[in-house]
């Protein structure tokens, strides 16, 4: 069981993974508005969402870029 447990809490750790659960939330949330909401509300909504997904693939690739610099630099984690 520990095999297992070690990556996940790494996981929990980690900047790349946080972003992406909160960018998860975000759309789920776009996906609840457009359910409940006017269609003005949704079309809002569903565009600021297209708008800021992009940036944030940028950031998580740059966090990436970041640690794999470092490791390779020092062959740390």
């Amino acid at each position: 069981m520990l095999p297992v447990l070690g990556p996940l809490a790494k996981l929990s750790y980690s900047r790349k993974a946080l972003i992406a659960t909160v960018d998860a939330v975000c759309s789920v949330g776009a996906i609840l508005v457009t359910r409940y909401f006017s269609p003005d509300d949704t079309t809002m909504t569903l565009a600021i969402i297209a708008i800021l997904q992009p940036l944030v693939i940028v950031w998580i690739n740059s966090i990436a870029t970041e640690d794999a610099a470092r490791w390779w630099a020092t062959g740390d984690e």
